[in-house]
């Protein structure tokens, strides 16, 4: 089973760490696969903004490597997803790349996704 988490940001990150410690027998076997596509291989701490402009962090205390962030087992793939294709199941990446991903039906047909990227 393929999963697919689009973005490294604070919810990306939490989704895709809390998914690897439940699924780590799956992932060790490859029977499931993880995979983060994000545009930047650094995280920001939005939080610490605030803390930036009364002058207790500088911005190079803001950014941590994204991949020292996630559990094992999750893949990295720095590439910007530029359009969902929600009908095969899959996503285009700003390099081009196709990557499935795994479809719950039950999930998705309680969810309607109207989102168009600029």
């Amino acid at each position: 089973m393929k999963i697919l988490i689009v973005g490294g940001g604070m919810g990306g990150t939490i989704l895709g760490n809390n998914l690897a410690r439940r699924l780590a027998p799956e992932l060790r076997t490859g029977k499931v696969q993880l995979t983060m596509l994000t545009a930047s291989d650094k995280h920001m701490y939005q939080p610490g903004l605030l803390y930036l402009c009364l002058g207790r962090m500088t911005p190079d205390e803001l950014y941590r490597d994204q991949a020292s962030l996630l559990e094992p087992g999750i893949e990295l793939q720095v590439d910007p997803v530029e359009e969902f294709q929600l009908d095969q199941n899959q996503v285009k990446t700003k390099s081009g790349k196709l990557h499935g991903y795994f479809k719950d039906r039950g999930i998705r047909d309680k969810v309607q996704l109207h989102y168009t990227l600029p």
